[in-house]
């Protein structure tokens, strides 16, 4: 689906946070969706 990018910023957060939280917690707090917080961890 078309949209914004997701940043190297947003990337390193996620990440930092996937440590400890659930794919949508974790992409919540990075500022993009679950969808693609799922599509990242895949």
């Amino acid at each position: 689906m078309p949209g914004r990018h997701v940043t190297d910023h947003q990337m390193r957060l996620f990440m930092q946070f996937r440590q400890s939280d659930s794919v949508a917690a974790a992409a919540a707090k990075a500022a993009f969706s679950p969808a693609t917080g799922h599509r990242i961890s895949a």
